[in-house]
């Protein structure tokens, strides 16, 4: 279903709009969805009429949707006022599941669902292959026959449970006979397990996440692209293991008040935050990212 049709009003057309005039060619499956919107140039500035585009700096125009960590990835940096096509689309696509997410995007019909009966064929359609198919499944053909056998087959399922019960120690019935089961316990590990673990950490010892993070810096030196916004020197009393910490705290997902507490008051949760809001950037952030990602696109790992 078209995106247009998908997402009704302006919110459609403008994201329309965009993938027309940003792409080399447009979607074919949204050709004459909705008009082109232009921009207008005026002194070196775009200007964005409704549904178009924002751009106050110099380089490509970058649709007004997209979020700044996009930004840069999606703009062709070869063929200026041009989008990298699969970026665009994945840009596009993640903005849009973001949107419905919040509840700021709906799809129309989206609360309606299709009957899947209507989907089932017909008993005119079935009953020529009725006889093969009873035969090949070992079903009586006739009704009556049939409920038989299915009686006869949970009355023996019936009894072989109750026979069971006895000797089932983890199923429980109440005194308002309601079923329970006990939590399974675990019968421990056997031997050829306990083995394999012994072998795996004697073979991969213990490592610090601190230990490699630091060996990262001293060969990439990806912290370089951290500091005050002012561009001056850093005045923190050690900045790069300010850094590390900060790579640490915010990389695991703890963020600045889980992480101090785990390291024991060395840096408390304000210095952590201090850092981040001062000291680095989105840009930094994503040319130290670049660093470390390009280093490992050069080890071994990659090519197995």
């Amino acid at each position: 279903m078209p995106i247009a049709h998908t997402l009704p009003g302006p919110w459609a057309t403008t994201w329309v709009s965009l993938i027309e005039e940003m792409l080399p060619s447009g979607w074919p499956w949204l050709s004459g969805a909705a008009d082109r919107q232009h921009l207008v140039r005026r002194r070196g500035r775009h200007r964005r009429r409704p549904g178009g585009q924002v751009h106050d700096h110099p380089g490509p125009p970058v649709p007004s949707f997209a979020p700044e960590a996009w930004q840069e990835v999606i703009a062709d940096k070869r063929r200026p006022g041009k989008l990298v096509r699969r970026h665009f689309e994945i840009c596009v696509f993640s903005c849009q599941a973001d949107e419905l997410v919040r509840g700021d995007v709906a799809a129309v019909d989206s609360e309606a669902y299709a009957n899947w009966q209507s989907q089932l064929l017909s008993w005119e359609d079935c009953q020529p292959h009725l006889a093969i198919y009873c035969a090949e499944v070992g079903m009586p053909m006739k009704t009556s026959e049939f409920v038989a056998q299915l009686k006869l087959r949970m009355t023996g399922v019936a009894a072989t449970v109750d026979a069971g019960y006895p000797d089932n120690a983890d199923l429980l019935i109440d005194e308002q006979s309601r079923l329970s089961l006990k939590a399974r316990k675990s019968a421990g590990h056997s031997a050829e397990a306990l083995k394999l673990a012994t072998a795996v950490k004697d073979r991969l010892p213990e490592r610090s996440l601190l230990e490699i993070l630091t060996r990262t810096t001293r060969h990439l030196r990806w912290f370089r692209h951290f500091g005050p916004l002012s561009g001056s020197e850093a005045k923190l009393a050690d900045p790069l293991e300010r850094y590390l910490l900060v790579a640490f705290a915010y990389g695991c997902n703890l963020g600045a008040a889980q992480a101090a507490r785990h390291l024991g008051g060395r840096v408390s949760a304000h210095e952590l935050s201090y850092t981040v809001r001062m000291h680095v950037t989105l840009a930094g952030l994503n040319k130290a990212i670049a660093d470390v990602v390009n280093a490992y696109l050069r080890l071994d790992l990659p090519r197995l």
